[in-house]
């Protein structure tokens, strides 16, 4: 199976997908797609699985969890830059690559595995790691070069992300090197974090766990054994933790870990140009929004989720779910495309989406304090308890003051109003400046004002 049809079955495992929705994250024409699901249905049929289906626009695979691991542990699904990805990390894992014998267990062509290799080379070559060819036998890897540790490490965050879309022989490399279950890892790694209180990330997570496999291949980063601080208070609580949650963890990993903590070094670990790039990102989207600085929690969080997004795209990491984008969020959907073509750069059309929510909470939880005042306007029947109501408000929105009037006290003052207060609500129509909410609850009224808010923020914008 070629590359395009192989990411197809990635996408449709993990959701159901449009033409167009597929066309953003392969390279295909849009008429080549059903070819392409042909070729795969005459494979699922093979193996007694569902194939896919398409109802209206969408395509749809209905496989379960057991299905899919079935499907990928018994057939060979490697992309090109799998190939690529199988050869080196197991050149660097073994220390010995047989091009002959490879060549075999990946299923391809004696030309097809020299190419692929010839891509490891450049990559070994650029990052001062060099090999000797044993005549009759094979490659052997002399150093690894301190650049090529980062870059396997950074080979093994990329497929802890993809767990669960691998096939053998890649699959079966991976488990070998991981050596502990990767669930059980995840866990325990996840568990330290959140009683460090240090916010928790797919690729932080899996960056910790791939130091354990670093240390069994080349002992780990030597930047994280500098035994500077390990007397003081801050890393013995660290230490004291990981020890207690990792008990089955080796002692090297422990202090590993405990050091990278301690420095919280995840940002120092962080390829620099994807690090550069996001910053710049960051910043045009405060100058489009017109905001200084974003609440540093949520900066945070959007840094890393701009930061996974360019990571995911560069190594083609196909995570994603189909998604639709609202009159809303389209537009800052444009501003962003913007932004990504002029810093020459792209990322998948899913992370999009992920990013422009939490942008909009960042935008929202920003211009929302700047409402002051909002008058509701209700039928009697409508709101009986108006106190109770009002101090339910106070208690979701308390920087707000509420005000409220029935349909009759208002009647000819509307106008008025509307200079009175940031946001006017009613259960009845008035006029697209009056907004309509169909009943009473406090957490719809907070709905709709973020909505509001975000929309006018949008509006304001050029």
């Amino acid at each position: 199976m070629n590359t395009t049809v192989t990411n197809i079955l990635k996408l449709l495992a993990q959701s159901k997908m449009s033409a167009e929705d597929i066309m953003y994250y392969v390279d295909v024409e849009k008429s080549a797609i059903q070819k392409s699901v042909n070729q795969l249905n005459e494979l699922l049929e093979t193996l007694n699985l569902n194939t896919i289906k398409k109802e209206k626009d969408h395509y749809i695979l209905k496989l379960q969890k057991k299905d899919l691991e079935y499907l990928y542990s018994n057939m060979k699904f490697l992309t090109t830059d799998e190939k690529i990805d199988y050869l080196y990390l197991k050149f660097i894992y073994k220390g010995f690559l047989n091009l002959e014998k490879e060549k075999e267990i990946l299923d391809i062509s004696r030309s097809t595995v020299l190419r692929c290799f010839k891509d490891v080379k450049e990559t070994l070559d650029k990052n001062g790691s060099n090999y000797d060819y044993i005549y009759s036998k094979g490659l052997k890897l002399n150093n690894i070069g301190e650049k090529e540790k980062a870059y396997f490490c950074k080979k093994l965050i990329k497929y802890f992300i993809e767990n669960s879309y691998m096939s053998s022989p890649l699959r079966d490399l991976i488990e070998e090197i991981r050596g502990a279950k990767v669930e059980d890892r995840v866990i325990k790694v996840s568990t330290i974090l959140e009683r460090l209180n240090i916010i928790t990330t797919y690729p932080f997570i899996a960056f910790l766990i791939s130091l354990e496999s670093c240390i069994k291949v080349f002992n780990g980063f030597e930047k994280y054994y500098e035994k500077e601080g390990e007397k003081d208070e801050e890393f013995k609580h660290i230490i004291n933790i990981v020890q207690e949650v990792g008990k089955d963890f080796d002692l090297k990993y422990s202090e590993q870990i405990t050091r990278c903590l301690k420095n919280y070094v995840f940002k120092q670990s962080l390829e620099p140009n994807l690090k550069d790039k996001t910053n710049l990102i960051i910043e045009k989207l405060k100058l489009f929004f017109n905001i200084d600085h974003f609440e540093n929690e949520l900066e945070e969080v959007l840094f890393f989720k701009i930061y996974i997004a360019l990571f995911k795209y560069e190594n083609k990491i196909l995570r994603i779910n189909q998604v639709d984008f609202n009159s809303n969020k389209k537009k800052v959907l444009k501003v962003l495309n913007s932004i990504l073509k002029e810093l020459d750069t792209e990322i998948y059309h899913y992370d999009k989406y992920l990013i422009i929510n939490i942008l909009r909470d960042v935008v929202v939880t920003k211009k929302i304090l700047e409402v002051k005042k909002v008058l509701i306007i209700f039928n009697e029947l409508a709101l009986v308890e108006r106190n109770f109501f009002k101090n339910s408000l106070k208690r979701v929105l308390p920087h707000i003051t509420f005000d409220f009037q029935t349909n009759l006290e208002c009647k000819d003052k509307i106008e008025t109003y509307k200079k009175r207060y940031n946001y006017i609500l009613s259960n009845d129509f008035y006029d697209e400046n009056v907004i309509k909410i169909d009943f009473f609850d406090k957490l719809l009224i907070n709905d709709v004002l973020e909505k509001r808010v975000f929309q006018d923020v949008l509006n304001n914008l050029k």
